[in-house]
């Protein structure tokens, strides 16, 4: 398992490090999602500053995490999540799922974590101006 997950409050901060497999992430949001807490989460940093993908971690990989993300969407449509990520294919196929999600809710995509945590603090929800 390349993965940690912390309770913040209203939010997730979830760390990956190692190979990151299409499994790990699948394992990962059943994990958040399962969780009682899920229902008033906020905010989701996805930390993958120390993490280089699995090679199975493609575009069609991309698109079954975002229809997952999209099945839990309306238990959560106020969050917001913040992929960290310096890794080119990482940013590359976050900005995919970004597209993929527009529609729903915010998707950004920085290369610090305190860069994404000042992002989620002026992000209003989904009801109000999305600054992106």
């Amino acid at each position: 398992m390349s993965y940690r997950i912390r309770w913040e409050g209203h939010g997730i901060y979830e760390r990956f490090f190692g190979i990151l497999t299409e499994e790990d992430y699948a394992t990962s949001h059943n994990d958040m999602c399962s969780d009682i807490r899920f229902a008033s989460v906020r905010y989701v940093i996805a930390d993958c500053l120390e993490v280089q993908p699995a090679a199975e971690v493609g575009d069609a990989a991309t698109a079954k995490q975002a229809q997952m993300a999209r099945l839990e969407y309306f238990s959560t449509p106020d969050v917001i999540y913040a992929v960290v990520a310096i890794d080119e294919h990482v940013r590359r196929q976050a900005s995919y799922f970004k597209a993929l999600m527009r529609s729903l809710y915010p998707v950004g995509v920085f290369s610090t974590v305190a860069e994404a945590r000042a992002w989620i603090a002026a992000n209003p929800r989904r009801n109000h101006d999305v600054k992106q």
